[in-house]
């Protein structure tokens, strides 16, 4: 393509911009982020009601959307966003939302995050489901104070559960003294040492 442009011409030019603010006494204002070369962006201001002005919307501004997610448009009605499994091995799956009033499915329709958003936006995020926190790692070091706990020490009572009696560990020391019950109370409390790093883990019950 040709860049001899002139003065005086006509063009049509077509970019993604991000909303950052809005103008409560004005409500088609909009600051827009528009990406320039070289980290060289600015800021400025559109009346999207503009009439030489062309406005789609692209991606919601709560992103792209993840399997699981519950999408709410601006009817508040609800899309549930599904992965698509594809038949050719070749091709990735994609993402859909699938929409809970059957009024708003129609034969041809672009159920993609971008489709949908055009056609029922803005799309807001109504449930996504958080990653579940990572368990959080025992060792022998945290015995100390946690008298009467259920834990399961590896070589110790053939890894079954015990009650843990006392245990402490003197300042600086890599050893842990533990002493140490089975959980019926059968046999006298018995006493072991084991490295302060030594993975335990909990086994409930009361």
């Amino acid at each position: 393509m040709s860049h001899n442009y002139q003065r005086g011409e006509t063009l049509r030019v077509t970019f993604n911009v991000k909303v950052e603010d809005l103008h409560d006494r004005l409500p088609t204002y909009v600051t827009v982020h528009i990406p320039g070369q070289d980290a060289d962006d600015y800021l400025t201001q559109l009346d999207l009601a503009h009439p030489e002005l062309t406005v789609e919307r692209v991606l919601p501004a709560d992103g792209d959307a993840q399997e699981g997610d519950l999408w709410r448009d601006r009817d508040g009605g609800l899309w549930f966003a599904q992965l698509v499994e594809t038949d050719d091995a070749s091709d990735t799956p994609y993402i859909e939302l699938r929409p809970e009033s059957t009024r708003k499915r129609a034969r041809g329709s672009d159920y993609s995050l971008q489709g949908v958003n055009r056609a029922h936006g803005p799309l807001v995020l109504a449930y996504r489901e958080q990653p579940a926190e990572p368990e959080q790692q025992l060792t022998a070091a945290d015995l100390p104070g946690m008298n009467d706990a259920r834990v399961i020490i590896p070589g110790v009572h053939r890894d079954q559960p015990i009650r843990i009696v006392h245990a402490n560990r003197d300042e600086g020391d890599d050893i842990v003294h533990v002493r140490w019950q089975d959980l019926r109370a059968l046999y006298p409390a018995s006493s072991v040492t084991v490295p302060a790093t030594t993975a335990i883990r909990l086994a409930g019950g009361a």
